[in-house]
């Protein structure tokens, strides 16, 4: 899909890498969430969506606080002072995190578009966006993120249907 934007440019194609024990499984490219799936209310998780410290894609379902304070001592190692992480409660929340590991500039990002459960697997519909041709980007290194606090349901696991973006800057 190509968006024309004129303040915005932005497009990637993004891998999916499993996180530790936080993560499952990953739908192929085509997938949809199946017929029947509710969407939930998505909270947005407060986080400098541009400069993290994951080098790698990642897509994690993190269930509990102590994998929250280990993942976000990853997502905000370039911060000084490093913040706190954003309160979860994980007695009745999971967050979703999805980065897209390092980008070589500026106009990248990632969105978590929609999220929906299907019985008790959680349905979680990714773009990753990137700068097309003509776009003009800042050159630093970037490592997008996004992440969403969600419903928690006993037992769940979650599928990732990543799409990509490319933004005609042109």
């Amino acid at each position: 899909m190509t968006r024309r934007h004129p303040l915005r440019p932005l497009s990637l194609a993004s891998l999916a890498l499993l996180w530790g024990g936080a993560c499952t499984a990953q739908a192929p490219p085509s997938a949809e969430p199946p017929a029947g799936s509710v969407e939930v209310a998505a909270q947005p998780i407060p986080i400098d969506g541009s400069y993290t410290g994951i080098a790698e894609p990642l897509r994690a379902l993190v269930r509990s606080e102590g994998e929250w304070r280990d993942l976000w001592a990853r997502l905000a190692v370039n911060r000084i002072p490093r913040p706190a992480p954003p309160a979860v409660d994980f007695s009745a929340r999971v967050v979703v995190v999805a980065t897209m590991g390092t980008r070589p500039s500026g106009g990248h990002a990632i969105r978590i578009d929609r999220v929906s459960y299907a019985g008790d697997t959680l349905w979680v519909e990714i773009t990753s966006i990137a700068p097309g041709v003509g776009c003009i980007t800042t050159q630093a290194l970037t490592a997008p993120v996004a992440a969403v606090a969600v419903e928690r349901r006993p037992d769940v696991s979650a599928r990732f249907l990543d799409r990509e973006e490319t933004l005609d800057c042109e």
